[in-house]
C-alpha cells in the first residue's frame, strides 16, 4: 500500500517503514492516519499578521464666527465761530523824499590833521581819511522830443559816486591826485618825497558824478620844505 501526504506526494521510505510497523495489521488506523494526512492538508492556512490601520481624526468643518471690532460712532466736526478780523488798510507805499545835492555833500567826510600851512620835511608823510557812504546818485533828466518843442518825461539818471583827492603845486600847476568809488571810507598814505617839487601846495577833497562834474569841494593847504644838502 502507497501512503500519500495531503498535496498527492509519496513520503520517504523511512517514514512509510515506520507507519507500516506501528500500524500493522490494523486496517482501521490505517485509514485513520490517511484521513489525518488529508484533514491537515485541508485545513486553512494562517494568515499574516497586518499592520493596524490608523483611526483617522474627525474633521471639524465648523465654520469660525466673523468677528469685527466694534468701530465709534460718527463723530461730525461742529465749527467753532471765531471773530472776523478786521480788514487792515492797504499801505501806500512811501515816496522817495527828493534828495538834493547838500544831502550829497553832507555824506562826504575829510579828516586833514594839520593845521592849515603845516610845513612837511621832505622825509615826512601825509596821512588823509576821506570818502563818503553813497554809492550811487540818481538824478531827473529833462529832455525834449527831437524835432519838436514837446519835452520828454522826466527819466531818473542813477550813476556811480566817485572821491577825489587832489595835490596842486601853487606855482608851477604840477599836480598828484588819487579817486576812489564812493561807499566807504580810505586812508591815504602819501610819502611827501613824491611830490614834484619844494613849496607851497593846495589840496581838494570832492565827489564827481559824472553828469554833474565836481561837487561837494573840502580844500586845504601845506608847505613842501626844501631838502637841506647834509656836510
Amino acid at each position: 500500500m502507497k501512503i500519500f501526504n495531503g498535496f498527492g506526494q509519496e513520503p520517504s521510505a523511512v517514514l512509510e517503514k515506520a507507519l507500516k510497523s506501528r500500524f500493522i495489521g490494523s486496517t482501521t488506523n490505517a485509514a485513520a492516519l490517511v484521513v489525518l494526512f488529508l484533514c491537515a492538508a485541508c485545513a486553512p492556512s494562517t494568515p499574516a499578521p497586518t499592520e493596524p490601520v490608523p483611526t483617522p481624526l474627525p474633521y471639524n468643518t465648523s465654520v469660525l464666527p466673523d468677528v469685527r471690532p466694534t468701530l465709534p460712532p460718527t463723530w461730525t466736526w461742529t465749527p467753532t465761530p471765531t471773530a472776523s478780523q478786521t480788514p487792515l488798510p492797504s499801505l501806500t507805499p512811501t515816496p522817495e523824499p527828493t534828495r538834493s545835492l547838500n544831502d550829497l555833500c553832507a555824506s562826504l567826510h575829510v579828516d586833514f590833521p594839520y593845521a592849515e600851512g603845516h610845513v612837511f620835511e621832505p622825509d615826512d608823510t601825509l596821512l588823509l581819511v576821506f570818502g563818503t557812504l553813497e554809492r550811487t546818485w540818481q538824478s531827473e533828466i529833462q529832455a525834449q522830443i527831437s524835432g519838436t518843442a514837446t519835452p520828454r518825461p522826466p527819466a531818473i539818471l542813477t550813476e556811480p559816486v566817485m572821491v577825489r583827492f587832489l595835490v596842486v603845486h601853487r606855482e608851477t600847476g604840477e599836480n598828484l591826485g588819487a579817486q576812489a568809488v564812493g561807499g566807504e571810507l580810505m586812508a591815504l598814505e602819501l610819502p611827501i618825497n613824491q611830490l614834484p617839487l619844494a613849496g607851497a601846495y593846495d589840496w581838494t577833497v570832492s565827489i564827481y558824478i559824472e553828469s554833474l562834474g565836481e561837487q561837494c569841494a573840502r580844500t586845504g593847504s601845506f608847505v613842501v620844505a626844501e631838502a637841506t644838502d647834509e656836510p
